[in-house]
């Protein structure tokens, strides 16, 4: 059974006569790792902020066809409601809501009620697998671009999502922390 499956997905903006996505189909294999390419316009952001319900949810736009998680139907958005799916978005400031860095990481799990002794824990393997435990008590606005994407990598990661989807997500990271990635 296929991890996260899209079936028939086009998706059409109102100010837009033609569909940003067309009768989109693909199926991904739990483990599988996917690169989806494309020139800037062609709808690789649309397709994640549509799996992650952002649209239609606050983008409005006409969306068809269905998403499955585990060969089961999701509403727009349920998967990202319900932990399912993470979303390290193109511009790593853009999600960042809290002062110091240990703290963005702690706000979605917190947000998601876990027990304090949890989201310690959380916190700490994703400051760990990501190399900025040195930053934690680090000010977020004071971050160069690459640390404020590793933060934001950190920050999906501490949730332990089934789908990590990542929008450009070496873009503001050094030669070797891309390959880190």
């Amino acid at each position: 059974m296929n991890a996260l499956e899209v079936h028939h997905l086009s998706v059409r903006f109102p100010s837009r006569a033609e569909r940003a996505i067309a009768d989109m189909s693909c199926a991904l294999e739990s483990g599988e790792l996917v690169v989806l390419t494309g020139p800037s316009g062609s709808g690789k952001s649309t397709l994640l902020y549509t799996l992650m319900g952002y649209i239609p949810e606050g983008i409005p736009a006409d969306v068809e066809g269905d998403i499955l998680f585990a060969g089961r139907k999701a509403p727009p958005g349920l998967l990202a409601r319900a932990n399912t799916l993470g979303l390290l978005q193109q511009d790593p400031e853009a999600g960042i809501c809290t002062l110091r860095v240990r703290d963005e990481l702690a706000f979605g799990l917190e947000n998601r009620q876990l027990p304090p002794s949890e989201i310690e824990d959380r916190v700490e393997r994703a400051l760990a697998v990501t190399g900025i435990r040195h930053l934690a008590l680090r000010a977020t606005w004071t971050l160069s671009g690459g640390e404020k994407q590793k933060t934001a990598l950190a920050a999906v990661l501490a949730l332990e999502p089934s789908v990590i989807l990542l929008d450009e997500p070496t873009a503001h990271l050094d030669p070797p922390s891309a390959r880190d990635l």
